[in-house]
């Protein structure tokens, strides 16, 4: 497995604010761990950690957020 830095200032380029960016790969990665069946193996096969690969959906433009005003309100897109 490569480990790759990733910047805030990459982060900051997708999105107005880096806290928001972060909350949005955070609340992906935990969708792709929801999604995954877990199974016992016995034998080990390496896998993408789930925030790397929502990291990587964020920077390639593959996800979509919305705001939510208030009670009943239609959220605003981002």
């Amino acid at each position: 497995m490569s480990i790759e830095t990733v910047h805030f200032r990459d982060m900051g380029e997708k999105s107005e604010d880096v806290f928001e960016a972060a909350l949005v790969v955070g609340k992906r990665a935990r969708q792709i761990i929801s999604e995954e069946e877990v199974t016992p193996d016995v034998d080990y096969v390496e896998v993408t950690k789930a925030t790397t690969e929502a990291l990587g959906e964020f920077l390639n433009d593959e996800l979509e957020w919305a705001y939510g005003k208030g009670d009943g309100e239609e959220p605003t897109e981002k």
